[in-house]
């Protein structure tokens, strides 16, 4: 009984469910399927075209005949007129844009084409089940002739890239880059030519390596060559490679305003690498942010590479070996002239400078300012046979180990007029001597924090005309201490302008001793002159 029972509700339930299910059945509203496809392209033209692209602009159809946005694009190219019967040869076009709504203007620009070709283009349009257009009408232009000779080249109207239109130049040519990014690397850059921004400012143009290589070389490039108005950023180098913002050997161009920001070589040279007999002439542009694993963490010279550096400014510069800002060495001889050194750092010799194995630099007129380095030379660091000369430099608030605006090791230098003051070492807040032939003349050693100069082995420095004064552990003392008094050297408040003069806080009072006129015999003493009237 209880059997029978059960099985009849296990049928009324079969049977309820199958009523349900046909029931649903009957309100489910089946969507058409979509099988209209977008309408052709009936305008499809050329508006111009370049030694390596051509730019075109059509109407975007729409999706469903002339309604609504279609998905893609298929744009292709080849050397005759595009037909149904040769659609599938026709090469297929990069970087297609998605479909804009039915009856907006669209531009597109083929590149990476051949000069002095003549291309036709065509296309078809899909929407989102790919349903297909039929085809596109086909048009056609030549690509452009390499120019010769004294012209301009525009980038991106010219050429796509800066490189092409740099291959495109013939001496004597000016590569024109209207301001924007540009995500190139490795760009070769080639004698006779003038590079430059649409601007000539550095933050017209940025040129991102993207981390992929150096920025830019140059190789057997001479001195009739500029780059001007760019910034060099995200060049990056591997297996000790040397240069990732700007590799030059035996190159001199001429590089004019141009910041190098953020580029990192496990060798030499973040900024600028100069090697083999190169040149440049380097005029107001920043290195800031650069790093590398070797030497010159700014620029690096080598193998008696004589840069000209003017006016230019270096912050933030760090290099994990020698010199923070710029590495002089293998009888390299640059000229750094009214530089200013800003934070920058190193774990081996010289904060902002080094030089060593035969170096002879020459630096005038710079401010070196809070650098610093674990080993020895705070701002300057200099070994092995180097003979800086520096002249009218300001040294200030730089803190090293060992020497904390400079320290010499088995090296020659003359030191006139400069000005330390407020530097923080251990041994020699000022200056670390070991095995050297230093001269000093007409010199401020004042308030700086630590021992003035100390002398590890050989002579003591000769000084003359120096006003050594209020250092935190004394001043005429040690290996200089029998020199005060004589050659115009003594100790008196420098009377600095302070801080009330922003411009030049480091210059002189009119009464200072160090003044020209309270020290006829002497004339001026320190790196600045008279700036302030009355004593701070």
């Amino acid at each position: 009984m209880f059997k029978d029972y059960k099985w009849q509700v296990i049928l009324v339930c079969i049977f309820i469910v199958i009523f349900s299910i046909e029931c649903s059945k009957e309100n489910v509203v089946t969507p058409p399927l979509d099988v209209e496809a977008p309408a052709y392209v009936a305008d499809l033209a050329v508006v111009s075209a370049t030694i390596t692209s051509v730019t075109l602009t059509w109407t975007a159809p729409g999706d469903d005949a002339d309604q609504g946005t279609a998905t893609q694009y298929d744009i292709r190219y080849a050397m005759e007129p595009i037909s149904d019967e040769n659609w599938e040869s026709a090469l297929h076009a990069e970087g297609e844009p998605s479909p804009k709504a039915a009856g907006e203007a669209e531009m597109f620009t083929v590149r990476g084409l051949v000069p002095d070709v003549e291309y036709f283009f065509a296309v078809k349009v899909a929407d989102e089940v790919l349903n297909w257009s039929g085809l596109s009408n086909s048009d056609g232009a030549k690509t452009a002739l390499y120019r010769q000779g004294e012209g301009t080249w525009q980038v991106p109207y010219d050429t796509g890239t800066i490189q092409e239109a740099i291959e495109a130049a013939s001496p004597g040519d000016t590569v024109l880059v209207v301001c924007g990014t540009y995500y190139e690397h490795d760009i070769h850059m080639k004698s006779g030519i003038v590079l430059m921004s649409e601007t000539g400012e550095a933050d017209c143009v940025i040129i991102d390596a993207e981390q992929s290589g150096r920025v830019m070389y140059c190789e057997d490039v001479d001195e009739t060559a500029m780059i001007q108005g760019f910034t060099f950023t995200n060049g990056n180098l591997d297996l000790m490679m040397n240069g990732a913002g700007l590799y030059c050997s035996g190159s001199s161009p001429e590089i004019v305003n141009c910041d190098f920001v953020s580029n990192n070589a496990t060798g030499h040279g973040g900024g600028i690498q100069c090697m083999f007999q190169s040149s440049p002439h380097v005029i107001n542009c920043k290195f800031t942010d650069n790093n590398v694993m070797g030497h010159g963490a700014g620029i690096s010279c080598m193998y008696e590479s004589n840069p000209r550096v003017e006016g230019c400014m270096f912050t933030g510069n760090d290099t994990r070996c020698h010199g923070g800002a710029i590495s002089i060495i293998t009888g390299s001889a640059a000229e750094v002239i009214d530089c200013i050194f800003t934070a920058n750092s190193a774990m081996g010799e010289g904060g902002a400078i080094s030089c060593t194995s035969g170096a002879s630099p020459t630096i005038t007129r710079c401010t070196f300012d809070s650098n610093r380095t674990m080993g020895m030379g705070g701002a300057i660091g200099c070994s092995s046979d180097a003979t800086p000369n520096l002249s009218y430099c300001l040294f200030v608030h730089n803190v090293s180990n060992h020497g904390a605006a400079m320290s010499f090791s088995s090296s020659a230098p003359v030191i006139t007029n400069c000005t330390f003051a407020y530097n923080v070492a251990n041994l020699g807040s000022v200056l670390l001597s070991d095995a050297s032939v230093t001269e000093i003349r007409n010199t401020i050693i004042a308030h700086n924090t630590g021992s003035t100069v100390i002398c590890q082995e050989g002579d003591a420095p000769v000084l003359s005309c120096c006003d050594i004064f209020g250092n935190s552990e004394g001043d005429w003392i040690g290996c200089i201490e029998n020199q005060f008094s004589f050659n115009g050297n003594f100790s008196e408040d420098p009377l600095f302008c302070g801080d009330a003069y922003l411009d030049e806080p480091y210059g002189l009072a009119d009464s200072s001793p160090c003044a020209p006129a309270n020290n006829p015999s002497c004339g001026l003493i320190g790196a600045l002159p008279v700036a302030c009237i009355g004593s701070l």
